[in-house]
């Protein structure tokens, strides 16, 4: 296995292969080893070689749960098929077609299969590895406690080690309402990002560490603000008010565009350090959202803050 000393944090692989384990897992389907993050990613059934090829049908449950009722991950329904848990395994031919100007039509099955992935109850399509790492450790390990108007999120039993590996990240709690919420107050837990689709709101929990908060929901027609907008497969870290404005805390991949609802029209965007660079960013007064284009030196994730100044 190889070492966090190296580089290396996070590996997913079959468990059903050759894979000779010497460290106790933290659950039947991911644990550390030597620092690293390991998950089982399952079988989807596809055969690495195998052109312009999807699952059979849609891989059920997901981490820390068997939601279809399987043994080792077979689906009851169709003995050959292999569910994927948390990661679905694609192989680069899988998403090729013999005439490489119909790559497209493969590309378009893929996604209609990750769609419906993502349709599942309680599953989430992560925007990256670190994010997907991130929230297997926080959905197999916390609680939430459904409460009156919100929930109390508990990671107290999230190990040592997982936090070691996956702290800077946030941890995204799924609601559902028809109205979006518009306000999110607690002690100890800063939203950080906002997704909604039709009634389903999916809002990141800056580093929550180890804790047990409350949080207070307040839903209706409003704008949930401060808070980024997430539409892309950056890491929102943080997001912290400042005298200046706002400075928001990113891990970008390559040039991504952040919107960002601020409460205010900023006069400039900058970057802090020279990490990330912004190159440019528009204001829509109609919605009250600043999207900045901002660029990182390292393709494989770089971290850093912008600040939206007043």
């Amino acid at each position: 296995m190889p070492s966090a000393t190296a580089g290396v944090e996070l590996v997913s692989t079959p468990f059903s292969g050759s894979l000779h384990r010497r460290t106790p897992l933290l659950a039947p389907d991911g644990g550390i080893d030597h620092g690293v993050l390991v998950i089982d990613r399952g079988n989807t059934a596809v055969p690495w070689y195998e052109l312009d090829s999807v699952p059979s049908e849609v891989g059920g449950g997901i981490s820390g749960t068997d939601s279809h009722g399987t043994a080792h991950g077979v689906s009851p329904r169709n003995p050959r098929m292999m569910r994927f848990r948390s990661v679905c395994g694609i192989h680069w031919p899988n998403v090729l077609r013999e005439d490489p100007e119909a790559n497209h039509i493969s590309v378009e099955h893929w996604v209609e299969y990750l769609r419906g992935v993502g349709e599942q109850p309680g599953v989430m399509l992560a925007a990256n590895m670190r994010e997907c790492f991130a929230q297997w450790a926080y959905h197999t390990f916390a609680r939430i406690e459904p409460t009156e108007p919100g929930f109390v999120l508990d990671t107290t039993e999230v190990p040592t080690a997982l936090l070691d590996v996956i702290s800077d990240l946030p941890v995204v709690v799924e609601m559902e309402s028809v109205e979006p919420p518009v306000a999110l107050a607690s002690d100890t837990l800063r939203p950080v990002w906002h997704r909604q689709e039709g009634t389903t709101t999916h809002v990141a929990f800056a580093r929550p560490g180890r804790t047990r908060a409350e949080v207070r929901v307040e839903t209706g027609r409003g704008v949930l603000e401060p808070i980024v907008l997430r539409d892309g497969t950056f890491n929102v870290l943080d997001i912290r008010p400042t005298q200046q404005g706002l400075d928001v805390e990113l891990e970008v991949f390559g040039t991504q565009d952040v919107p960002i609802v601020a409460g205010f029209a900023p006069t400039a965007v900058q970057s802090v350090g020279h990490t990330l660079t912004v190159q440019r960013h528009a204001y829509d007064a109609s919605r009250g959202v600043t999207t900045a284009t901002v660029s990182g030196r390292d393709i494989q994730g770089a971290k850093g803050t912008i600040r939206l100044v007043r």
